[in-house]
This record gives structure tokens, sequence and C-alpha cells, in this order.
């Protein structure tokens, strides 16, 4: 899917150096976005249903006995041993399905994107330091698929955005390299204009 994503026709060496500016950009296809989007929906939404249907998820047991679960880390041991209520595993079981039921809408609606991405964060997060299940951190940079292209580079390249500095320094870089082949005018200076000006 990246590979045919168009993603180094923005914010890429190959603009850099065909266009000379960093934030220079091509048109592309906005398909393959969309799929990966689409694929991460359908992946939240299977895991509500799953948590929904299965007898064994219905119940906050299947949560307190993946604490000791080989895989799991010193942390989930640590949460074990503290004797909680079973009640308490009930209820994140349920606030589980009820995010996951939430995530695959709310991240597509602008206005709540923000608190559905740190929340999203959150709980990935927390799957690996307590799972040990690292793979679900690759979820969390996805979500910049759900922003609009447009707002996506306003933020990296626009002014304070955090690229900003390095457009900057790229573009005179390459501002400079296009001077020196003679494919534009060094810029004249103030000092030299007052000095023809004195001459003259």
């Amino acid at each position: 899917m990246f590979l045919i994503s168009g993603a180094d026709r923005t914010l890429s060496v190959r603009m850099l150096r065909e266009k000379g500016s960093l934030a220079a950009w091509e048109p592309i296809s906005i398909l393959p976005q969309r799929l990966l989007t689409v694929q991460l929906t359908l992946t939240y939404a299977g895991a509500m249903l799953q948590k929904l249907w299965l007898p064994d998820r219905q119940s906050g047991d299947i949560l307190y006995y993946s604490l000791f679960h080989v895989g799991s880390t010193p942390l989930a041991y640590s949460i074990a041993r503290l004797d909680l209520p079973m009640v308490f595993y009930d209820v994140l079981v349920w606030l589980a399905k009820i995010f996951e039921f939430t995530m695959f809408i709310e991240l597509c609606i602008p206005k709540v994107q923000r608190f559905f991405f740190a929340a999203g964060a959150a709980f990935h997060i927390s799957i690996a330091f307590l799972f040990s299940i690292w793979s679900f951190l690759g979820f969390i940079p996805l979500y910049i698929l759900f922003v609009l292209p447009e707002r996506v580079k306003d933020w990296m390249v626009g002014d304070g955005g955090p690229f900003a500095p390095l457009r900057t320094s790229l573009n005179l870089v390459a501002r400079r390299r296009m001077v020196g082949d003679g494919g534009l005018e060094p810029p004249t200076s103030t000092l030299s204009v007052s000095r023809s000006n004195q001459l003259s």
C-alpha cells in the first residue's frame, strides 16, 4: 500500500531535488490513504464485535487472569497482586468495548479527533506495557491518516510547525545550489544598491 501511496510527492528529498523546496508537492491519489483508514476502522470494529459476542469476554475474569499470563510484564503482576475486586476488571472490560465501538466512529470526526487520538495512544501503550504486545503501538502513528492532508501539511511545514526551521534551512541550501548552477540570479544586496546610487 505504501509503495503506491505517492508519499514521496511532498516533504521528501525527491521534491527538494526536483522542485528546490522540501514543502513542494504534487497531487496524488488519496485512495491508498482511505484504504488504510478503512482497514484501521474495521480492526477496531472487529475487536469490539468479538468482545461483544464471545462468552469469555462478558466479564473481567479474562482480564484478571491475563495479568498472570506468561507474556505479561512485572507491572501486570504488580496490579494483579493488589487484590482489586472483580467488579473493577468487569468495568475495564466494558470500557474497552465502549472505547473500541466509539473509536472507529470518532476517529473520522475532526472536532473530537485529538481526544480520541490521545485516548487511543494511552490504550495501546497500556496494552504494550502490561502484556508486552508491542505491535499495537503501530496503530498510533496511523491516526494521522484520519486528518485532512491539507491540515497535516500546514502543521508540518507551516509557520511554527515542527519542520518549519528545517524547511527554511533546506530551501536556503537548494536556492544556493540553483544560483551556483546558473538557475537563478543571486539577489542584489542593499549595500550594493546604495553604493551604485552614490557612484551615479
